[in-house]
């Protein structure tokens, strides 16, 4: 979401690949998640956050990923399972879920 806002969701945006993922411990069911994420590359291509999770104040696993644009213009784009697209500007509204 980070490198799709910062580009006013232009672009779509797909997981490119994990490139590196680190698990510190465990999480079971109950347990809250909190996931902090940094976007530290930006390009045209695409880019690459770097994320962690903690429970409570215990890091629980840290990751860095990275995502590309897709051109919505290229003749390619049509071949593209639409199912592996991380999200476009219509993934924000998941977040009002919770909104009172």
């Amino acid at each position: 979401i980070l490198l799709g806002e910062k580009h006013g969701f232009r672009h779509i945006v797909i997981l490119a690949k994990v490139p590196k993922v680190t698990f510190h411990g465990h999480v079971v069911p109950g347990d809250t998640i909190r996931y902090d994420a940094t976007l530290v590359d930006d390009r045209p291509e695409g880019g690459s956050v770097e994320v962690t999770a903690k429970v409570g104040d215990n890091l629980v696993a840290e990751a860095e990923i990275m995502f590309a644009h897709i051109d919505q213009s290229d003749p390619q784009f049509g071949k593209i399972d639409q199912k592996n697209f991380v999200f476009n500007s219509g993934l924000m509204g998941v977040f009002e879920v919770g909104k009172a």
